[in-house]
């Protein structure tokens, strides 16, 4: 209920596409049988790490992260949080945490706290010297429990796989998230939802 809650709300914002990449070096890391194994991308376009016998393969397309996980090893693997991006230094004072239909979006100050969305995390500071807001957002949502959680300037989008056992020779792909900048707060929210809408292409009544 969620979810189809969620992607009504996703097809009521929806509008024309807007919004430009945020140039970010990100970290990725996965814990896998209880060991986190973490590696640097920085600002390629596509990597593959080795992390105890399971192989990320990630990749950024014009913003848009994700990863698939292969199991090269004879054994099952369990796995845990799989942070598909992280970034340092991400600007912003005020951020809107957007979970959902079903629980509050509030926009709350950034200073001294953690702050956790499921879905949506944007970041603003209108008071800056060239405002911006900076968007992580899940565009896919419905597979692998979501978290972008930021503390100290640092923002990390997590897919949590809840111990799932990724049996041998077996893939598994990661939830997709966008990360963008734009001038504009409320076209930013526009902009992710168009690209949330071109997936899963919900009917509008």
């Amino acid at each position: 209920m969620r979810v189809l809650a969620f992607v009504a709300l996703v097809s009521l914002l929806a509008s024309g596409a807007r919004g430009a990449t945020a140039d970010f070096a990100l970290r990725t890391s996965l814990v896998v049988d209880g060991k986190s194994h973490t590696f640097e991308p920085g600002r390629a376009a596509r990597a593959t790490f080795p992390a105890d016998g399971v192989t990320i393969e990630w990749r950024n397309e014009a913003g848009v992260i994700s990863a698939t996980l292969r199991n090269t090893s004879t054994f099952p693997a369990k796995l845990g949080r799989l942070v598909l991006a992280q970034a340092n230094d991400v600007p912003g004072d005020r951020a809107l945490v957007m979970s959902g239909w079903q629980l509050t979006n509030l926009v709350q100050p950034t200073a001294g706290k953690k702050l956790v969305s499921k879905t949506l995390l944007q970041l603003w500071d209108p008071k800056g010297a060239s405002p911006a807001a900076v968007q992580f957002g899940f565009v896919t949502f419905d597979r692998i429990n979501t978290e972008i959680e930021i503390e100290g300037g640092v923002v990390s989008a997590v897919c949590d796989f809840e111990g799932f056992s990724l049996a041998p020779g077996a893939t598994i792909a990661s939830e997709r998230l966008r990360i963008a900048r734009d001038a504009d707060p409320i076209g930013a929210l526009h902009a992710w939802a168009d690209a949330a809408a071109a997936h899963y292409r919900p009917r509008i009544w």
